[in-house]
């Protein structure tokens, strides 16, 4: 009598299933890990676009002359004595159509803004950023009476 050699290893249909399995997995977890790295990235591009407006007010104090950003779809553009400084263009913040004019104390003329973060609405208040420069009148008024 022959003996039957047995064959070792793995058949073609054990292998496609465990690659079907995996692809499963991966089809759930790339999903979510997608959409994690694009709110990192609308974050980072957020946290950029407040140091642009830091910058803007910075410029504007040391040039003693006005600064204007100008807010069109997802550009910003930084005019500086009407010459055009810098452009930036976001993919992940868009703007309605509007202009913020910082004086040449570096404060903006308007605090608050509307913008579209990943489709998003957010509006920010830019005392939180210019905190520093504003000085409250009452207490001024206060220190001055002691």
């Amino acid at each position: 009598m022959r003996a039957v050699k047995r064959a070792y290893g793995i058949t073609l249909i054990e292998l496609l299933i465990v690659i079907s399995i995996m692809m499963t997995m991966l089809s759930l977890v790339g999903g979510f890990t997608l959409q994690t790295f694009k709110k990192a990235e609308a974050q980072t591009e957020l946290i950029s676009f407040y140091s642009l407006i830091k910058k803007a007010g910075m410029l504007a104090f040391t040039s003693g002359g006005n600064v204007v950003l100008r807010l069109s779809e997802n550009q910003v553009t930084v005019i500086v004595r009407d010459n055009v400084r810098s452009e930036k263009s976001y993919e992940y913040l868009s703007f309605e159509s509007d202009e913020i004019f910082f004086n040449r104390s570096g404060l903006p003329h308007n605090f608050d803004l509307t913008l579209n973060v990943n489709g998003q609405k957010k509006s920010i208040n830019f005392s939180t950023i210019f905190n520093y420069l504003v000085v409250p009148s009452s207490e001024s008024g206060e220190q001055g009476e002691d």
